[in-house]
């Protein structure tokens, strides 16, 4: 007995929703919210369309240091 897939397959709409996601910087979290999929799918999804999606502590980085780097100009 074959088993049946754990997600739907994705349509050409929800890939077009992922790259433009990917296009404004959204991590792979907030678009696995937006497309309401699971995180690990929506990763491999961008994997195959070649996009890149910031994982969280990589933009909480980011994040920390444009905060110091304002805080040295003021």
């Amino acid at each position: 007995m074959a088993r049946s897939p754990l997600s739907s397959p994705w349509s050409p709409e929800q890939d077009e929703r992922l790259t433009q996601l990917a296009t404004k910087g959204a991590t792979a979290l907030r678009a696995a919210a937006a497309l309401n999929r699971p995180l690990q799918s929506v990763r491999i999804r961008a994997r195959k369309l070649g996009l890149s999606l910031p994982g969280v502590r990589e933009v909480r980085r980011k994040l920390a240091s444009s905060m110091n780097n304002e805080g040295r100009h003021a």
